[in-house]
């Protein structure tokens, strides 16, 4: 995290370095603090950076702010609506409506980014809850179903101690994933 702070202090004015250095504070170290106003800075420097809008999405979603992740992820999908990291964007918004319990929305946004990144373990996560909680059980089982071959050690206990929304959200959305079949 020593580098984000160091990038950030010898590139201030830059939106990538902003971007990436926030990123990285607020997925690897939780740092929310300084993460949402270097993704402000780098959005204010760069109002076109669908890399700031997208990953911040993200972010935005740790802090609970579901509103604006829902529109930073589609201010990035209009920006770059073919970019290699859309299934984050689609992510974003699947996971803004499924801790919103905006079920149906949760899942056709979470249904496109599984379709985007067929290996993105925390995509399957979210799908199958956001479908247990709708009320699809075969093909919210058939999402963690396809969670656990992509992340073997994959349990409530696990999603739990590496949580990374509001805790009330993060045991929603739990709920959910044991319904569909995440073992204890």
């Amino acid at each position: 995290m020593r580098f984000a702070h160091l990038a950030v202090q010898l590139e201030p004015n830059d939106s990538i370095v902003l971007t990436e250095a926030a990123f990285g504070l607020a997925h690897l170290n939780h740092d929310l603090a300084a993460a949402i106003p270097w993704f402000d800075r780098a959005i204010a420097l760069n109002p076109n950076s669908a890399m700031a809008f997208g990953r911040g999405a993200i972010v935005r979603n740790f802090i609970g702010d579901y509103m604006t992740a829902a529109e930073h992820a589609d201010r990035a999908m209009r920006l770059s609506p073919f970019d290699s990291y859309s299934f984050a964007f689609s992510l974003a918004r699947g996971g803004s409506h499924l801790f919103q319990r905006q079920l149906p929305e949760a899942v056709a946004w979470l249904r496109k980014a599984a379709q985007q990144n067929p290996r993105h373990i925390s995509t399957f996560l979210y799908l199958g809850s956001a479908l247990a909680h709708a009320g699809q059980m075969d093909e919210a089982r058939t999402a963690i179903r396809r969670l656990l071959e992509l992340h073997p050690m994959s349990s409530v206990r696990w999603w739990r101690q590496h949580r990374l929304v509001p805790e009330d959200d993060n045991e929603y959305m739990l709920d959910g994933a044991r319904l569909a079949g995440l073992p204890e």
